[in-house]
């Protein structure tokens, strides 16, 4: 054979492998579609089927000479870019790189985003203001930290790598304690088990698995009782109470919540197999759900009105079971399976979420007139805290 035919042949093959790739993504994406036929291709892809906004992503080229046009070039979530996402996370997982594009693999498998500056003094200065308005309406502040995936006593980071997320949440809470706002720190909850701690997060994303936000609200209902004259029945918050239960990421509950982020970003091939890992109550409950702008209202037991939740800009429930007690929530998206918890401590419950939400935070406060008001963030999104004071 001369040189030209072996070099066709060289090409040839290549080809086929290429093309083979491109076919074997396609089948993995059509195989969950097959399973579930009920589910929308694209709901499925990007869980939006509720977002009316189509989510932009940047693609990572993995070629160096390509580097100037991946900050130049953005694809649309299609077919396409889903695609070639999945070969670029195949292409960083196959190399063993501890990251793909901007997101990292830590030790354990578990993906995350890694941050090395932001600032939460603008958010300081608003918490102090809204402390000094509620303590002259004699209404209680408690804020409650919520834990990011890194955990601080077993950073899981490759060798190299620094994240400074749980050096501010220390410095966070010191601002807490000189400004004498209660708190919890949820970081402490699994301080001593951290396998625990991960393994109650979703892998492919930053946001933590419903059970962990139970053992938050564990440890809210405690702190109400013993502080703020709340009388929660044990049950509520005893584990021994609820049931875990894991389901397929595809049921999707929470569907108000942006889940996945990191999957979307790295394909398929990089990001770990999700599931959700719910927690059930083994008792009866009788409440209401409601997103007043959506004219969205559920009642019944927990069934019915639990995992409704997500960012939108005001939503309540009511608690037929427990007569007394008013609580106002104020929130980012870990706070969506808190709510459902903290719905078991109180009659009324109103959650607001500061990023959607364009009235005047203290007027609703003022309308709703709560017992305490509950600010539940992780550190990372208090840079993003926008309270409208």
């Amino acid at each position: 054979m001369n040189i030209n035919n072996k070099t066709f042949c060289r090409k040839g093959v290549v080809s086929i492998c290429f093309i083979g790739i491109i076919l074997f993504t396609q089948l993995w994406y059509a195989y969950p579609i097959l399973q579930h036929p009920k589910l929308h291709y694209w709901a499925f892809l990007n869980a939006q089927a509720e977002n009316p906004q189509s989510q932009i992503y940047q693609s990572q080229f993995f070629f160096k000479n390509l580097k100037k046009a991946k900050d130049q070039v953005s694809f649309e979530t299609n077919i396409w870019s889903n695609t070639y996402t999945d070969i670029y996370g195949l292409t960083c997982n196959v190399l063993q790189k501890d990251s793909c594009g901007n997101i990292l693999k830590l030790n354990n498998g578990l993906l995350t985003d890694v941050t090395s500056q932001f600032d939460v003094s603008k958010s300081q200065n608003q918490l102090i203001s809204l402390k000094e308005t509620l303590d002259k309406k004699n209404v209680p502040v408690l804020f409650v930290l919520a834990p990011q995936k890194i955990s601080p006593t077993d950073p899981q980071l490759p060798r190299g790598v620094k994240d400074v997320r749980n050096e501010k949440a220390d410095q966070f809470i010191k601002f807490l304690e000189q400004r004498h706002i209660d708190y919890i720190d949820c970081r402490s909850i699994f301080a001593s088990n951290p396998s625990e701690h991960y393994r109650l997060f979703l892998k492919s994303d930053f946001h933590w698995q419903p059970e962990y936000a139970f053992y938050a609200f564990r440890e809210t209902a405690c702190k109400l009782n013993r502080q703020y004259g709340f009388n929660i029945p044990e049950q509520y918050y005893d584990p021994s109470s609820f049931t875990e239960k894991h389901v397929p990421l595809e049921e999707r509950p929470y569907r108000g919540q942006n889940i996945n982020l990191e999957l979307k970003a790295t394909g398929r091939f990089f990001a770990p197999i999700d599931q959700f890992i719910l927690f059930e109550p083994n008792f009866q409950t009788n409440t209401r759900f409601e997103i007043p702008h959506l004219n969205i209202v559920k009642e019944g037991n927990y069934t019915q009105t639990w995992r409704q939740s997500g960012v939108y800009a005001i939503q309540k429930s009511i608690n037929y079971d427990v007569h007394n007690k008013k609580v106002c929530l104020i929130k980012d998206s870990f706070g969506a399976s808190y709510f459902d918890y903290l719905t078991l401590s109180c009659h009324e419950l109103l959650a607001i979420d500061p990023r959607n939400f364009k009235g005047d935070i203290v007027d609703e406060i003022d309308q709703f007139q709560p017992d305490i008001v509950i600010l539940i963030y992780t550190v990372r999104m208090l840079s993003d805290l926008e309270l409208n004071l």
